[in-house]
C-alpha cells in the first residue's frame, strides 16, 4: 500500500525572480547542451544551476557541478530567492496543453511518497534504467539533500470521486502558481493546507498500485540514497527520516489528459551498400510500400494505432535515386512474431509494437554489420517527426523508423507482469516542469 504525506514545499519568491517562466525548466534528462546554455542565460536564478550545473575545467571532488548546485541552493535560500512553506501541504498541479489541435488538461497532486523497493509490489517500474544517470542523480541528492524534480507516477481509479475531490479543492484553495512555459504549456498549482482535505485526497490514492511513468532514474537514485543513509546511521534509524520519502506527482490513468507519444528510432552508422543489403531482409517479414509523403505515412500509422496491427514507417535516402523516400512496413503474417519471442520476458512484452520493431527490423540492421552492433552508439531517439527527417536529410543518420505510441493498458500489463519495456518506450506529454515545487530533505 502506497503511503502518501504532505510536506513543506520550497518555492521561488516571485518578488525576487520576477517572471517565473524565466527560472523553470523541463526535467534534466530532456535538456540538450544548447538548451542548458539558453536556460543559464534566461536568469541568474534559473533552476538549471541546481538540476544540471555545468562541468568546468579543473573540477575536483571538492568543487564540481554538484557542489556548485548545493552552494547556489543554499545561497538562494539565504537570500530569500527560495522560500519554504510554513505548513505541511499537498500541491494540486494542472497542465493545459494542445495536442494535435485538441486542448487537454492533465491534473494530479504533488506529495511525498514513502520509498518502497520494487519487490514489495507497491510501486511498479516499466522501463529499464542505466547506471550512469542513476549515479548522477544520486550524487546530486547526496550533495544537496533535496528532490528538485518530482517523479511522475500513475494510479488507476475509474470512479469519479478522485476527480471531484481535486475539482472541489481547486475551487476553495489558493492558486499559488500560474505560468506559461516556452512551449506554450500552462502550469497551475494550488496549495492544499487543510488537514481534512489532504486526508480525503490522499486516502483514496494510497490503496492504489502506482506505476512510474517518468523519472525511473530519480526514483531508483532516491532508493539508493535511502539505503546509503541507513548504513551511515544503523543504530539511529527510525524509518521516519526525510530520506525515506521522495517527491512524486500522481495522476489518474483515467485522466483524459494522459497522453503518450512515441519515440522514433534512427540508425546512425550505415553505408548505402548496407542499406541495399538490409531491405530484402526486412521484406522477409514485412510488406514494404512507398508512401507519397510524410503525411500519408503518418496517417497510415494513425489509422491502426488502436488495433493489434504491426505497422511502421521508414524514411531513408534511396541509394539509386538519391532522394528521400517514405515507406510503410506492414507485418505479412502473425507467424513472423515467433521470431521475436523471448521466453524470459512476459507475453505482454513480446507483443509490444516496439519489441516487434526492434527484433524484426532494427536488430536485423544492427546485426548486418559488425560496426553497428552497439545500441548506445548507433541508435538515436527523437520525439519529433521533423527532427527525425532532418537528421536523415543532413546525413547525420541513415534511416529513421516511426511507430505508434505505447498504449496505457500495455504499460500497466507489462508493469504488473514484472516486465520492463525497452529503453525510451514511452514519452508522457507534456513533461512535468521543474522548479514549481521543491522538496528539501
Amino acid at each position: 500500500m502506497a503511503k502518501l504525506f504532505p510536506f513543506k514545499g520550497v518555492r521561488y519568491n516571485i518578488d525576487k525572480v520576477g517572471n517565473l517562466s524565466k527560472v523553470i525548466t523541463p526535467p534534466y534528462d530532456v535538456i540538450s547542451d544548447e538548451a542548458q546554455q539558453r536556460y543559464y542565460e534566461k536568469s541568474p536564478y534559473n533552476i538549471i544551476r541546481l538540476i544540471l550545473n555545468k562541468d568546468l575545467p579543473g573540477d575536483s571532488d571538492d568543487n564540481n557541478r554538484y557542489t556548485r548546485a548545493r552552494d547556489f541552493f543554499n545561497e538562494w535560500q539565504n537570500d530569500r530567492v527560495l522560500l519554504r512553506d510554513s505548513e505541511d501541504s499537498i500541491y494540486l498541479y494542472e497542465q493545459e496543453f494542445v495536442h494535435k489541435g485538441e486542448k487537454k488538461v492533465r491534473s494530479g497532486i504533488i506529495v511525498l511518497l514513502e520509498l518502497s523497493d520494487f519487490a514489495a509490489q507497491e510501486i511498479f517500474p516499466h522501463e529499464r534504467t542505466f547506471d550512469k544517470p542513476k549515479i548522477d542523480r544520486f550524487k546530486l541528492m547526496e550533495t544537496c539533500e533535496t528532490n528538485f524534480s518530482p517523479v511522475f507516477g500513475l494510479y488507476y481509479d475509474n470512479q469519479k470521486e478522485p476527480k471531484q475531490l481535486l475539482s472541489s479543492a481547486k475551487k476553495v484553495e489558493n492558486k499559488i502558481i500560474e505560468v506559461t512555459d516556452e512551449f506554450n504549456i500552462a502550469h497551475r498549482v494550488w496549495q492544499v493546507k487543510e488537514k481534512s482535505r489532504i486526508g480525503k485526497i490522499t486516502e483514496d490514492i494510497k490503496n492504489k498500485q502506482i506505476f512510474i511513468a517518468d523519472g525511473h532514474h530519480r526514483y531508483e537514485a532516491a532508493l539508493n540514497f535511502r539505503n546509503h543513509m541507513r548504513k551511515q546511521r544503523p543504530d539511529k534509524y527510525t524509518g521516519a527520516e526525510p530520506y525515506n520519502y521522495v517527491m512524486i506527482y500522481l495522476a489518474n490513468l483515467d485522466n483524459e489528459g494522459i497522453t503518450i507519444l512515441p519515440t522514433y528510432r534512427l540508425i546512425r552508422t550505415l553505408s548505402d551498400e548496407d542499406l541495399q543489403r538490409i531491405i530484402p531482409k526486412i521484406e522477409e517479414s514485412f510488406d514494404i510500400r512507398v508512401s507519397e509523403n510524410k503525411e500519408e505515412m503518418l496517417s497510415e500509422l494513425e489509422k491502426y494505432k488502436d488495433t493489434n496491427r504491426y505497422i511502421f514507417g521508414m524514411y531513408y535516402h534511396n541509394p539509386d535515386t538519391k532522394r528521400g523516400e517514405f515507406h510503410i512496413l506492414n507485418l505479412k503474417d502473425a507467424k513472423n512474431l515467433k521470431k521475436v519471442i523471448d521466453k524470459t520476458k512476459p507475453d505482454e512484452y513480446n507483443k509490444l509494437n516496439i519489441t516487434v520493431l526492434h527484433r524484426l527490423v532494427i536488430d536485423t540492421i544492427l546485426s548486418s554489420n559488425g560496426k553497428v552492433r552497439d545500441y548506445h552508439g548507433n541508435i538515436v531517439y527523437v520525439k519529433s517527426e521533423e527532427e527525425a527527417i532532418n537528421l536523415v536529410d543532413q546525413e547525420k543518420c541513415k534511416v529513421a523508423f516511426f511507430l505508434n505510441p505505447t498504449k496505457i493498458d500495455e504499460l500497466k500489463s507489462i508493469a504488473l507482469a514484472g516486465g520492463l519495456m525497452p529503453q525510451k518506450s514511452t514519452y508522457f506529454y507534456p513533461k512535468l516542469e521543474t522548479g514549481l515545487v521543491i522538496n528539501k530533505l
